[in-house]
């Protein structure tokens, strides 16, 4: 780097340097944003992660890029990562940072698209965004108004090849033959396999609701003992006005991850373990009276949800287990006036 290109360099350096305090506290804001944006995604999300570029590493990507307008052209000064579950929630992760944020479509880079028919490599988009709207002028990310960044966003099979990728061949200096870079193309083909099985398999839980759902409208599977997708099933099937599992995603509501699991591990411990328990259970007078209270004390103006009627289930049936597998509920309103009234009849009966 000499001459004018130089003087260039040194002086945004300089003023990255004079600004490293505000693009380490940008980066923190970054992350907590892109994290508020994505709470009720629909896409099961992985990690966000931020980071804002070293000294080092920033002065090397100037001397070796001889950039003209390093205030235009280096997008990544403050850059973060979302790693998505599966290859195909990537474009509902993209739709909903493009809607949320200001994104500048010519400098954000989709890198399938760069690949052809026959390739395979990195396929990561990297959005170049910065807040807009009530964003904007939040005092909460104050630190990231007008500053654009850049957000890479992938699965995490992609994340895996790419990190690995890039410390073996692109940082690591050596400029290898052929063969080995068609080795890693041949790795990335494997990976794009696994990732359609990944999904394929990720699918087959909304089939296998659907058969348990079936069957459970016709009377049959009641023994069987239940699991998440047999509960879902039921709960679609006796309650099918209210809101479930599969009716939450598709509203872009979902419920906490894995909490079905937690819900069956609950009704177990508390003695529901097939379908006839827990019919049992949702026509009874106590679950009920529950769920009523339940409704009127958070003026829910839509019949209860599933995963709300499998907690109260559980309430109806072990006050203690409950507190146990959803210590987030603790402090819930309705859950104190009922454990209130379980106190007044205890001590009533006595």
């Amino acid at each position: 780097m000499a001459g004018r290109g130089r003087s260039i360099a040194e002086r945004f350096f300089k003023k990255f340097e004079a600004d490293k305090e505000t693009l380490a506290l940008a980066s923190q804001q970054a992350e907590e944003l892109l994290k508020e944006i994505l709470i009720n995604s629909p896409a099961l999300v992985h990690l966000v992660t931020t980071r804002c570029k070293s000294p080092s590493s920033l002065w090397l990507k100037l001397r070796d890029k001889k950039y003209t307008q390093p205030a235009r052209q280096i997008t990544d000064v403050i850059a973060a990562r979302i790693i998505t579950y599966y290859k195909d929630e990537v474009a509902i992760i993209v739709k909903i940072l493009n809607d949320a944020l200001e994104v500048n479509q010519h400098q954000s880079i989709d890198k399938r698209e760069q690949l052809a028919s026959i390739e395979f490599g990195y396929t990561s988009i990297h959005l170049i965004a910065r807040v807009k709207g009530s964003w904007s002028t939040s005092p909460k990310y104050f630190a990231l108004r007008n500053r654009w960044f850049e957000i890479q966003v992938r699965s995490i099979l992609e994340h895996a090849w790419s990190e690995i990728e890039h410390e073996v061949v692109y940082k690591s200096g050596i400029n290898y033959p052929a063969f080995i870079k068609r080795r890693f193309a041949r790795i990335a083909g494997a990976i794009e396999i696994l990732e359609d099985e990944f999904v394929a398999l990720r699918d087959h839980r909304d089939e296998l609701i659907a058969t348990y759902k079936l069957q459970y409208d016709n009377g049959q599977e009641d023994m069987a003992e239940i699991d998440s997708v047999r509960l879902i099933a039921l709960l679609e099937s006796v309650r099918p006005d209210s809101k479930g599992w599969r009716e939450a995603e598709k509203r872009g509501e979902p419920f906490p991850p894995h909490i079905d699991n937690r819900c069956v591990k609950a009704l177990k411990a508390v003695g529901i373990r097939n379908g006839r328990a827990l019919r049992r259970t949702l026509g009874s007078k106590e679950l009920k009276g529950a769920e009523a209270l339940f409704v009127r004390e958070h003026r829910i103006l839509e019949p209860i949800s599933h995963l709300n009627t499998a907690r109260l289930a559980v309430f109806v049936h072990g006050p203690k287990i409950f507190l146990d597998y959803f210590p987030e509920m603790k402090s819930d309103p309705a859950i104190l006036q009922l454990l209130t009234h379980r106190t007044r009849r205890s001590r009533m009966k006595r």
